[in-house]
């Protein structure tokens, strides 16, 4: 910045009052002349408050700082501007009383969401559509069930390889989920899941374990035996070949 007779006062104004509300502070003498013809011979001293910068020496591990080195690079940012966005977005997210974890499984779980095409429906709602579609066919709604979640299996297998990786998702969004409980165990070439909070009626939980044998297909798996009540599903299935698109 070029000063001049014009905008030194303005600039040491600023400078003095709230431009720079920071508490730690230190005075640095700067010596401005003026480039205009009737005043280049004057010298100005304008003594301005200019915020201190603290330093803190923080160790990390050569992966850590590579990473970070590497993040600053790609994004075009100093590893100073960066470890300070990302100390900030800490506190911030620490006064929430929410772990960063949350945070990240939460971002997960809404990008298989939006992969899926989730959209939120009052459970009332729900359980009111599959009462009318159980009536007027059983058997059709059920094949959509299972259609439908053989489906949402493909979109998951993008996420989870296997059934083990689909259990650990589990386990890491159970908090999110909208139903009790959910349990996938998995032994040899079979796996027990057993679920909970699936609806109030019998017909949900049937429509329910429906779409969880339609997603075990996309997995390779074939229900073996299935109990459903009124809010519980207990299926079991082995590993086998999946049924075909005529399921019934």
């Amino acid at each position: 910045m070029i000063f001049t007779s014009a905008n030194i006062c303005e600039f040491s104004r600023a400078a003095y009052h709230d431009t720079y509300p920071v508490p730690l502070q230190r005075e640095i003498l700067i010596h401005c002349y003026g480039n205009e013809p009737a005043t280049c011979n004057f010298k100005y001293a304008v003594r301005i408050i200019m915020p201190f910068m603290a330093r803190l020496n923080i160790s990390l591990n050569n992966e850590l700082a590579r990473t970070i080195e590497e993040e600053a690079r790609k994004y075009g940012r100093t590893v100073s501007s960066l470890v300070t966005e990302a100390t900030i977005s800490y506190i911030n997210v620490k006064k929430l009383g929410v772990q960063l974890d949350d945070v990240a499984k939460l971002l997960k779980f809404l990008e298989i969401s939006h992969s899926i095409g989730t959209v939120p429906v009052p459970s009332l709602l729900l359980e009111s559509m599959i009462g009318l579609a159980m009536n007027n066919s059983e058997n059709e709604a059920l094949q959509k069930w299972f259609e439908k979640g053989r489906v949402l299996g493909r979109i998951l297998v993008s996420f989870a390889p296997d059934l083990q990786e689909l259990s650990k998702i589990a386990d890491d969004f159970k908090s999110l989920m909208t139903w009790g409980s959910v349990e996938i165990k998995i032994l040899d070439n079979k796996v027990e899941i057993v679920l909970s909070g699936a609806g109030y009626s019998s017909n949900a939980s049937r429509c329910t374990a429906e779409g969880i044998k339609g997603m075990l297909d996309a997995y390779g798996y074939v229900s073996e035996s299935q109990e459903t009540y009124e809010g519980f599903i207990r299926l079991v299935a082995v590993k086998g070949q999946a049924k075909s698109e005529n399921h019934a």
